[in-house]
């Protein structure tokens, strides 16, 4: 959920080039919580563009945020 965090504190459209970030951006745009152009896995070159979060998405992070500790 930090990448969430993260996202959520920005602005859209968004560039996310940390390949380890974009495999997280994978996960989360294939359970509907965000809307990202993803590279083929197989690129050299992996660079993301997030265009949004999801009313899921923005759900998510509410329910995540209301967690004690």
């Amino acid at each position: 959920m930090e990448l969430m965090v993260a996202l959520a504190r920005g602005k859209f459209p968004t560039a996310v080039d940390n390949p380890a970030d974009v495999d997280k951006l994978r996960v989360l745009a294939a359970a509907g919580l965000v809307e990202a152009q993803l590279p083929d896995v197989e690129s050299e070159a992996q660079c993301a563009q997030v265009l949004a979060i999801t009313p899921e998405g923005k759900a998510a992070l509410d329910k995540s945020m209301a967690k004690p500790g």
